[in-house]
């Protein structure tokens, strides 16, 4: 089975965008928060740390909730 040139430049494409999204979160030095919300196509370099510190970046996450097995085999959230 042979690739046609545009699916394998749609591939090569988004793959590159990855990359440069990692090698730019490397240059700003964007930790945390900050970096997850801009590799996750969230917010925008220049605005990932300031977003993050604000707290405004926190609403921008889903956050998975933390699940524990129970007694009767159904999963229950775990209580704060």
């Amino acid at each position: 089975m042979e690739i046609d040139i545009q699916q394998r430049q749609q591939l090569e494409s988004i793959f590159r965008s990855e990359r440069d999204r990692l090698a730019n979160a490397e240059k700003k030095k964007l930790r945390g928060l900050a970096r997850s919300l801009y590799l996750e196509k969230r917010v925008k370099l220049n605005n990932a740390e300031t977003l993050a510190e604000c707290g405004v970046g926190l609403s921008l996450m889903k956050l998975k909730p933390q699940r524990v097995k129970g007694d009767d085999g159904s999963f229950k959230k775990k209580g704060r």
